[in-house]
């Protein structure tokens, strides 16, 4: 019975251990996700930021194109 008992003690400190590292390995995981999110958020903004220069840039150019036409 002795035995048993710690046989199966072993088995539960083991899938403890396995457990552990699953979940540290995860939440390193989810931490890497976070980190591209913030990544893609950043370059969306960056995109935002360039594509209204550019609409202006465009109206610009049209008002000029503008004057030479008419």
């Amino acid at each position: 019975a002795v035995e048993q008992q710690t046989a199966t003690t072993a088995e539960i400190s083991r899938g403890i251990s396995v457990a552990a590292g699953s979940s540290s390995e995860i939440a390193a995981n989810l931490e890497g996700i976070a980190e591209l999110i913030r990544s893609a958020a950043e370059t969306a903004d960056a995109v935002r930021r360039a594509s209204t220069s550019l609409s202006a840039t465009a109206q610009e150019l049209a008002r000029v194109v503008d004057r030479f036409t008419y």
